[in-house]
């Protein structure tokens, strides 16, 4: 196997779990990680877009399930009642964050939860998270969790729509790229 094939192996790898770490740390900006490993390889822009897509996506998979059986795993132990009886009994008097909100932010999640718990709305909502960016995607992965859309729904929904995305960020700029490179190497 040649060097730069283990480069682009490399390179598909690293970015693969690159976008599994800004698929949990929001700082982390997955898009900015593509157009640098395509600036660097414009010729493997679609299997770049790949990558990043599979490991985003397995990120959003941790964050459905985390969400899915989260829940009932934490309430066996009780643990989680505990340290939210003790932050509440410390500020007596004070609304919590979730009253400040309002009915607004009920009725909201009230309809997402509703719509992601049909199957046809539920993943036409993960694809759109997934491609536009709103609503964010780690929000309706954790609420699908809670939800309890189909993982096989939310599995493909996610995969196809984070494609579609990286895929129209990463074609353009190995287009121009691909361009200025061809007008640089072509004789005057």
């Amino acid at each position: 196997m040649s060097a730069d094939a283990l480069a682009a192996i490399g390179l598909a790898l690293g970015l693969c779990a690159g976008g599994a770490v800004s698929g949990l740390v929001p700082v982390i900006n997955a898009e900015a990680l593509l157009v640098a490993a395509v600036v660097s390889t414009p010729d493997l822009w679609l299997v770049l877009a790949l990558s990043l897509t599979v490991g985003q996506c397995s990120a959003k998979v941790l964050i459905y399930l985390a969400a899915r059986e989260g829940p009932a795993r934490l309430r066996r132990s009780n643990r989680v009642a505990h340290l939210v009886a003790s932050v509440r009994s410390a500020e007596p008097g004070r609304p919590t964050a979730a009253e400040r909100s309002g009915a607004r932010a009920r009725r909201y999640r009230t309809r997402l939860l509703g719509l992601l718990g049909t199957p046809l709305a539920g993943t036409s909502l993960v694809a759109v998270s997934a491609s536009v960016g709103f609503p964010p995607l780690a929000v309706v992965s954790a609420f699908a969790g809670t939800a309890r859309l189909r993982l096989a729904l939310f599995v493909p929904a996610c995969l196809v729509g984070r494609m579609l995305r990286f895929a129209v960020i990463a074609w353009p700029v190995a287009h121009l790229l691909g361009v200025a490179t061809n007008q640089a190497t072509s004789p005057a």
